[in-house]
């Protein structure tokens, strides 16, 4: 049984990037989801995200929840993932949101 927390993943070797180049590309970065501004990220936009595992099949086990944790204070995203095997090792669980990108051209 395995289970691990993804919230947003942003990788970057530093020994193999110089500088300049490490620059250039911090400004190509965008946000894509907030969690933790209330005004960028509301319940309801939480409310459209949904599970996608292996519970769909007969003898899936998985679960995966999705969920804002909010207090006076601060607000956060959630996502636990319980994979439970099945006997050949096969298991899946996450979150998904139908989201599309469009480049600057305003092109799909």
């Amino acid at each position: 049984v395995a289970l691990f927390i993804i919230v947003s993943i942003v990788a970057v070797k530093s020994s193999s990037i110089s500088t300049d180049s490490k620059s250039k590309m911090d400004k190509n970065l965008k946000t894509i989801f907030n969690f933790n501004s209330e005004f960028e990220f509301s319940s309801e936009d939480a409310s459209l995200w949904y599970e996608s595992s292996d519970t769909v099949r007969s003898a899936g086990m998985s679960k995966a929840v999705f969920s804002l944790q909010k207090s006076k204070m601060f607000q956060r995203a959630i996502m636990l993932a319980l994979i439970n095997p099945q006997t050949n090792g096969a298991g899946f669980a996450g979150v998904k949101n139908k989201i599309t990108f469009e480049d600057d051209e305003g092109k799909e």
